[in-house]
C-alpha cells in the first residue's frame, strides 16, 4: 500500500470527530440498549467501519467533488442533508423546487435515502477529505469507501 495512503489511513483513524463520536454513541446505544453508558472506542470505529463500507460504491468521484464543493463553507450534522441538498443546488445554479428535473437528482436522491448511520459516515468522511494532505478520493480509499465508476 502506499505509504501516504497509509498515513492518512492512521490518521483518519486515529481519533473520532466530536460530532460523529457523539451521533455514533447514539446509533451504538439504539443496537445495543443495555450496553454500558461508556461505549468503547474499538466498538465506536467497528460501528464507523461498517457504515463507511455501506457507503461504498454509492458516490462517483464527480458526486465526491459537488458534494465536497458543497460542504466547502458549511459544517453540517448528519441529520442536516437537506441543507447540503440545498446548498449544493445553489452552488450549482438550480432552483430547489426545480431539482427533481436537473442532473443533481439522482445524487440528492441518493443523499436523501442514506440511514442516519450512513450519514454519519458520510459527514465524518467528507470532513476528512477537506483537511487532508492527500486529494479526496485518496482520502475516502483510506477510509475504505470505493467510489462507483462511472
Amino acid at each position: 500500500m502506499n505509504a501516504r495512503i497509509e498515513t492518512l489511513q492512521l490518521a483518519a483513524t486515529a481519533d473520532i470527530a466530536p460530532s460523529a463520536r457523539q451521533w455514533l454513541e447514539k446509533l451504538y446505544a439504539m443496537d445495543c440498549p443495555s450496553a454500558t453508558a461508556t461505549v468503547p472506542t474499538e466498538a465506536l470505529f467497528n460501528l464507523l467501519s461498517q457504515y463507511r463500507q455501506e457507503l461504498s460504491g454509492l458516490f462517483s468521484r464527480d458526486d465526491l467533488l459537488v458534494l465536497l464543493n458543497g460542504l466547502f463553507q458549511s459544517r453540517y450534522e448528519p441529520n442536516e442533508l437537506h441543507r447540503l441538498a440545498t446548498d449544493i443546488c445553489d452552488d450549482m445554479g438550480v432552483e430547489i423546487d426545480e431539482a427533481e428535473q436537473s442532473s443533481l437528482w439522482p445524487l440528492l436522491e441518493r443523499l436523501f435515502s442514506l440511514t442516519k448511520g450512513q450519514s454519519v459516515a458520510l459527514i465524518d468522511a467528507l470532513q476528512l477529505a477537506l483537511a487532508a494532505e492527500v486529494g479526496p478520493t485518496e482520502c475516502w480509499k483510506a477510509l475504505g469507501i470505493e467510489l462507483k465508476a462511472l
